[in-house]
This record gives structure tokens, sequence and C-alpha cells, in this order.
């Protein structure tokens, strides 16, 4: 055989091997989407959790978790970050649910929400507002964590006169200062592009990957039950498209809107948890440890300005060992500082 047949041999021999490794791509892809429709359709078809809600805002529902329904007084309402659903609030809403009226709340797209427009803190307050007005909630208490504190600042400000807003509880929310929007970048953290994110989506790829970046339910959620069935919704085709949007153009610039326009609130108790390692950026992402420690700091800072001049009661509490995650660390301080609130405004 000449050495030009055995070129052509070797080159025949490799277009099969790459076209039989494309096949099964295909057959895996394949396998990956129809995986990924089936669960998709059951979590979504699944019977409603006792105390799950869905509200109509006007040809869309937003789904709500509520508690508590026969206390009196206030409602609590939870909201959480531009990534968070329900799920997140399982380790101090049943408790809260003891002596206070509850409600957890979902953005379009997470859960059992309807998709609605761009994750934006504009959006979402106003699908907020929506919600507590169907349910006739007009006295209210606002507890946010991280990037939830953003659709509060725009609810108080936008919405907050047709309320009777007791108070506001932050856990390690943002601030209103210009550093914020540097968190919100029009690309996503994992550097992919619109298309690939889409792609992974769309195929079912990005379902494992979601899991595991979710890691495994913090020991002290008391709702285990719904915290898993709210938890397995984050891994829908549904819900990791509205977690991929809050990485948008859309979201960055609505997020530079809400730091011009809006202002502290500061004749409202507000009551702020922080934790007492926040200036550590030792767990920082990649790229981002400089941001992490300027952002520390002048958090720190803008925290106390704002308690120092909002309504009497306000107060900074320093929780010790502790993440981020407040909520699953140190339940009881968030069920304390709650609670506390409500004492205060019923003597």
């Amino acid at each position: 055989m000449t050495n030009k047949n055995k070129q052509r041999g070797i080159g025949r021999w490799l277009l099969h091997i790459v076209a039989g490794l494309l096949g099964l791509l295909v057959i895996l892809l394949i396998g990956t989407t129809l995986n990924a429709t089936i669960r998709d359709g059951r979590i979504q078809n699944a019977p409603l959790p006792d105390g799950s809600q869905l509200v109509d805002i006007g040809g869309r529902n937003i789904h709500v978790y509520r508690q508590g329904t026969a206390h009196e007084g206030p409602a609590v309402v939870f909201v959480g970050c531009f990534g968070c659903n329900s799920a997140v609030w399982q380790a101090v809403q049943p408790d809260i649910t003891q002596f206070a009226r509850t409600i957890a709340f979902d953005p379009a797209g997470y859960a059992w929400s309807d998709p609605g427009p761009t994750l934006t803190p504009q959006t979402m307050a106003d699908d907020l507002y929506a919600t507590l007005t169907a349910l006739n909630e007009d006295e209210i208490i606002l507890v946010g964590f991280s990037a939830g504190m953003l659709p509060i600042y725009d609810f108080y400000t936008r919405y907050g006169s047709e309320f009777e807003v007791e108070a506001l509880v932050s856990l390690e929310g943002s601030i209103l200062d210009e550093i914020e929007g540097e968190w919100y970048q029009p690309e996503n953290p994992l550097g992919l592009s619109e298309g690939m994110m889409n792609f992974l989506i769309a195929t079912g790829v990005a379902r494992p990957a979601a899991k595991q970046f979710q890691g495994p339910m913090p020991d002290t959620i008391k709702n285990v039950a719904y915290y898993e069935l709210v938890s397995e919704s984050a891994q829908t085709r549904k819900s990791l498209r509205t977690w991929a949007s809050q990485y948008s153009q859309a979201n960055h610039d609505a997020v530079q809107r809400l730091l011009n326009n809006a202002v502290m609130p500061t004749d409202v108790t507000v009551v702020v948890l922080q934790t007492e390692d926040i200036l550590d950026a030792s767990d920082a992402l990649p790229g981002y440890e400089e941001l992490t420690q300027n952002y520390a700091q002048l958090s720190v800072d803008w925290y106390q300005t704002w308690v120092e001049a909002a309504a009497p009661g306000s107060r900074l509490v320093i929780v010790p060992d502790s993440t981020h995650f407040i909520m699953f660390d140190q339940p009881q301080i968030v069920i304390d500082a709650v609670h506390e609130v409500i004492l205060s405004k019923v003597r």
C-alpha cells in the first residue's frame, strides 16, 4: 500500500471516529433535552404544597408560600435575592409563623410563578405590589436578603405610601451606593455568552450544574419537604432562564437607575443584620477580591449611617459565626429580630 493510500485510510478512519463522536453527542443532547422536558413537566404540574398559593396579578400568577394566616398585625414578607426562591426562608419562616402571618415571595419565573418581564428591582417591586394588593395585605414588615433589598428599596419608594410599612429588616442587604452596580454586569460570572447559556439551559445540560451549585440542604432547614420541592424547581429551564436574566443588560441598566434615583429610607424602623466577618474577602470569587473588600468596607459605614438616621428602634446587629447566608447559619437571630420588631409595634 502506498503512503498516499495509507494517508487516505487514516483520514477515513479519523472521519469515522469524529462522526461517531458527533453522533454520540447528538444522542446525549437529545437524551438530556427529553429528560429536562419530562422533569420540568413533572415539577411544574405537581400539586402545590399546603400553604402555597398562586396569586393572579393580571394575566400572570405569582407564587407565594403563605403561613400563619390566623395571626393579626403586620404580615412578614420575605424577599430573596435575584437568584433566590422561597426555599431560602425555610430555616426561619416556620418559627416566625408561630407569632406572625408570613409570606415568602417567589419572583416571576421562580418556583410556580409564571415567567414575566426581565428580572429587575423594578419588575420585582411591581409584582410584589400587585401580589400584596391582591392578598389585601396593607400592614407589612419587609425582610430582604442580599440583592432582595433592591426591589424593597424600589417598592418602598414608589408604593410605600399605600401600605403601613412597619419596618425593613435587611440580611446582608444591598446598599444604595454606586459600587452596588458593579455586581450586576451584563455578562454572567461563568464567562458564557448569552447564546451558549441559552443552549445549555434548553438542552438540559445546565440542570446537573445547577443542582451542584445549590449545594447540600442546610441542616437548619425546618420545613424539609417544602425546601426540597422548591429547590428541585430551581433546576427547571424556566427558573434557570430567570436566574440567567439577572446578568442581562436590562437588569444592569435597571440597577443603575435605582441607584441614581432611590434614597435611603429613614422614616421607618430599620434592622440590619450584618455578619461579623464581613471584611473577610478570602472566599471572594476569582477576580472579585478587590471589589469584595471595598464593598464590605462601604457596607459597614453605609449600614451604620442608615440605622442612625432611621426611625426610633432602628439598630445594627452584628451576627457572629455566619456566612452571607445568615438565615441558614444563625436563624434564631433572624427570628428574634423580627419578633422584637413586632413586639415593639404592639406595645
